[in-house]
């Protein structure tokens, strides 16, 4: 530890045991230690000590059955001790630990690319294989998902049908009943066909892909469907499938890559889980951690549920929006049941800031109203004043229903608070340009003082206001771009799609006709080519 590699190789040479003297509480040896704190070339040093002949003795191994070779999986900077060592004893490559794991899942496990390339190029393909597994299923994709090393085993899946690990796939397709069957990755060396109507449960229920989905990894995700499309039938022990992790840890990511790799979801859909819940249940199913980390109004938070609710509904099967659970609820009652706390929440908020905000209106109104008798008058903003307070009016006195948090109340909320701002705006106009009839004869400086001063307080206003008033017009936004897609982007696909070689200024007749007239202007006119053109 000291760094002294010279004394620790001379006090070795004086130990019966040599660089395998146990050395730690742990039953780590010396060679354990030089390679735990990465010292290469000390670990090169002691693996020289020892001659072939005592090379099965390099599988020793601590309290947590780490060999030396586990321990060197854990850094990139020992990959020559890694390679000396399985020259001497071949057989390290195999050894499990205590946890179930072989060097080469340690290094998944703790991101170090080189070391794993370097190991995974090792042994027997048809041995390595096993090698990806501990012994309860987990595989080294879930380590490496879990840890957040994205780069362990996506950078290559080109590897043939034969050649790559299959450890991770899903054998059987979603099967739909009323009742869900539960499917788990088939091993061939631990599991066996049972009876009929017999299932089979691991302790790794959780496949690699169901992990990315909760996590919201898309690469991972999106390569594991792009290798093995039948992964997206993937089941764990609770019979979520894709689009039930998805919706219940509100990954829309996930479903935005589930359409857009145009996956067929008829299972899906209908796939029921344990409790009987479809995936519309899911959207009134919330985790624990979901809300506490988001800092939006819970009004602004209960859109997006009621929004997510709406785009599962769309995709669900028509009967199964009735469906009752094993709680016998509905999907729309379980949500009104889980989020009775956030509409409660999201009604106080937006009572409070329509209050607040028509109290400021009235003010400015009433402002305005003494100002628009004078010169130069002040209309506008007594105008936009008295508009905002019906808007906010009208909110207080709204119903607050689940659904008026969809859609109608943020719009009156957006539609208020841009009344306001544009009242406070008119009324500083006018301030400053009564000013500037009392001072047109000053210098110009004053006047940009005047106008700086005027402004000032719209400023501020308009600063305050400025987090909600963003996530208010995205809440106006979205419907304008589903406008804009039906209308414009979907014709113009379409007319992509049936001229591909359409040119940016040049428009398919003109385009087909020059083809035309260019491709008989270089043959012989036939009867068949006249026909054409006619």
């Amino acid at each position: 530890m000291k760094g002294d590699d010279a004394k620790v190789v001379e006090l070795c040479k004086q130990i019966p045991e040599g660089p395998l003297h146990t050395s730690s509480i742990h039953k780590d040896t010396i060679l354990h230690m030089a390679t735990y704190y990465g010292k290469s070339e000390l670990a090169l040093n002691l693996l020289e000590m020892l001659p072939d002949s005592e090379s099965d003795k390099l599988t020793m191994e601590n309290d947590t059955g780490n060999t030396m070779l586990h321990e060197a999986a854990n850094s990139d900077k020992i990959v020559p001790v890694a390679m000396e060592m399985l020259r001497k004893a071949p057989k390290l490559l195999g050894m499990r630990n205590k946890y179930g794991e072989t060097a080469l899942f340690v290094a998944a496990r703790y991101g170090q690319m080189k070391m794993f390339k370097f190991l995974d190029k090792q042994g027997e393909e048809g041995e390595r294989k096993t090698f990806y597994q501990k012994k309860d299923q987990t595989t080294i994709l879930h380590a490496a998902i879990i840890h957040g090393h994205f780069g362990v085993r996506t950078e290559d899946t080109s590897e043939t049908e034969e050649e790559r690990d299959t450890s991770w796939e899903v054998t059987e397709p979603a099967i739909d009943t009323s009742k869900p069957q539960i499917h788990y990755d088939r091993v061939p060396s631990t599991f066996h066909v049972q009876a009929a109507g017999e299932e089979k449960k691991t302790r790794a229920s959780e496949t690699a892909l169901l992990l990315a989905t909760k996590k919201g990894i898309l690469e991972i995700a999106e390569k594991i469907l792009t290798v093995y499309p039948q992964a997206v039938e993937h089941i764990d022990d609770q019979g979520h499938n894709i689009l039930h992790k998805a919706i219940m840890f509100r990954q829309i990511g996930i479903l935005n890559l589930v359409d857009k790799l145009q996956i067929p979801t008829t299972r899906l859909v209908r796939k029921i889980d344990n409790k009987g819940n479809t995936i519309l249940h899911m959207v009134g199913i919330k985790e624990d951690n979901y809300d506490e980390k988001d800092m939006r109004s819970p009004a602004l938070l209960l859109r997006e549920n009621l929004l997510l609710f709406e785009r599962v509904k769309k995709i669900s099967v028509p009967h199964l929006t009735k469906y009752l659970n094993n709680d016998r609820k509905t999907a729309e009652e379980l949500l009104e049941t889980k989020y009775t706390k956030l509409w409660k929440e999201a009604k106080e908020w937006l009572k409070r800031t329509a209050e607040n905000c028509s109290i400021v209106s009235v003010l400015i109104a009433t402002v305005a109203f003494a100002a628009a008798y004078t010169v130069p008058g002040d209309v506008l903003s007594l105008a936009f004043a008295l508009a905002s307070v019906m808007t906010f009016l009208s909110i207080l006195t709204s119903s607050f229903q689940f659904k008026d948090f969809k859609q109608s109340l943020p719009r009156r909320l957006m539609l208020g608070v841009t009344l306001l701002i544009i009242s406070v705006t008119m009324m500083m106009v006018a301030f400053a340009a009564t000013v500037f009839l009392l001072i047109r004869d000053k210098e110009q400086w004053t006047r940009i003082a005047v106008c700086s001063v005027a402004f000032f307080p719209v400023s501020i206003f308009v600063l305050s206001y400025l987090p909600l008033y963003k996530e208010l017009v995205k809440v106006s936004m979205q419907p304008l771009k589903k406008i804009q897609e039906k209308v414009f982007m979907q014709p113009l696909k379409k007319i992509q799609e049936v001229f591909p070689r359409f040119g940016r200024n040049q428009s398919p007749m003109l385009s087909n006709t020059n083809q035309t007239l260019a491709s008989s202007s270089k043959r012989p006119a036939t009867p068949q080519t006249t026909q054409g053109l006619v």
